[in-house]
């Protein structure tokens, strides 16, 4: 699966996407960016009832399947801005993701060995605030 050199490109990819997922949190512009797109918490309440199924029941009778596409996309909008507010769940996709694309890994074992990142997380979030 992996030799020495990608084992070692493993660790440096994971602790750089560990302190990349603690920016993302923290940083002044991403809190700006997230305040333009509504992805702040706690979640704006108009889109808060926009992704609640009664909502649309209500509004659309008995044809209120058709909303399933915009369910979906306002509930995928709530898992991110839930999502982009804690480093760790943010560090999580972040590996998995870049073990795929970057490093080539299959997708289970990119899912298994994601959460090594969560190990560096804690430790940077540790020294970022003393």
């Amino acid at each position: 699966m992996l030799d020495n050199f990608n084992w070692i490109l493993f660790v440096f990819l994971s602790l750089s996407l560990a302190e990349f997922a603690i920016q993302i949190v923290i940083s002044e512009l991403s809190q700006w960016i997230r305040g333009v797109v509504a992805l702040t918490t706690p979640y704006h309440s108009k889109l808060q009832v926009l992704s609640l199924i009664p909502f649309w029941h209500r509004l659309l009778g008995k044809w209120w399947l058709i909303a399933t596409p915009l369910l979906l996309l306002f509930n995928t909008h709530k898992l991110m801005a839930h999502m982009l507010s804690c480093p760790y769940c943010t560090g999580f996709h972040l590996a998995w993701i870049a073990n795929l694309l970057i490093l080539g890994m299959p997708l289970l074992y990119a899912l298994l060995l994601a959460p090594i990142t969560l190990v560096f997380v804690a430790g940077l979030d540790k020294l970022h605030s003393y």
